[in-house]
């Protein structure tokens, strides 16, 4: 553990990036990083307990060769996440990413497995490069992940069980060669924005419930 209950752990500022090869722990205390960055790069397996306070990272970085990588404990609020590489990458808590004009999550052609286990709130348009399976919430409609401006996954399988909401933002999933699973029962609503299927779509006693006012023909497509 990196403090104690009630303490404050304030990084200096200018330092820039902090490096991370092991494992981190900020429950109960408020993180102030004053600008810098927090990479995780470590060659084995590493966890982040995130602070329990309302404590916002500025940037975490996820950039490993080997091992995972996986969130517990207490809910993730940052500004910016950049997701590079790492053997997978798991995220068992609530993920927030936003309070900047330049907030975004993004994701960068690796090959691991990318699971988020609960609500996802993101700013920015999306795109998950990765060639791994993406996995939006565990539990159902009851994990609600908000893209605002949409979010693709084209390059792997994609594994469904949330409530996916945009704001007037498309949503696309799959290719010829990646289809969608839907893992338990899921709802997508786009308002304005279309919703694309490339690839199959499976799921067998699940429901898969597409919600769009798109004024463009088909404001839902299946197949390529």
């Amino acid at each position: 553990s990196v403090a104690d209950a009630s303490d404050t752990l304030t990084l200096a500022s200018g330092a820039g990036t902090v490096i991370a090869t092991g494992n981190v722990d900020f429950n109960g205390c408020t993180l102030a990083d004053n600008g810098n960055t927090i990479t995780f790069s470590g060659t084995g397996d590493e966890t982040l307990v995130p602070p329990s306070s309302a404590s916002t990272i500025t940037e975490l970085i996820i950039n490993k060769n080997s091992g995972t990588f996986a969130v517990h404990t207490n809910a993730l609020n940052t500004a910016k996440l950049t997701l590079t590489k790492a053997g997978g990458m798991t995220f068992n808590t609530g993920v927030t990413v936003s309070g900047t004009a330049d907030s975004s999550l993004s994701d960068s052609a690796g090959a691991g497995a990318i699971t988020f286990n609960g609500k996802v709130d993101a700013a920015g348009a999306v795109v998950f490069a990765t060639t791994g399976t993406l996995t939006l919430g565990n539990d159902g409609t009851a994990d609600v992940c908000t893209f605002t401006n949409g979010v693709s996954h084209t390059a792997g399988v994609t594994s469904l069980a949330c409530a996916l909401v945009t704001t007037n933002s498309a949503v696309t999933f799959g290719s010829t060669s990646y289809g969608v699973t839907v893992a338990k029962d899921t709802s997508i609503s786009t308002g304005s924005g279309t919703i694309s299927f490339a690839g199959a779509v499976t799921g067998s006693g699940y429901a898969l419930t597409l919600v769009s006012d798109a004024t463009s023909s088909p404001a839902v497509l299946f197949g390529s």
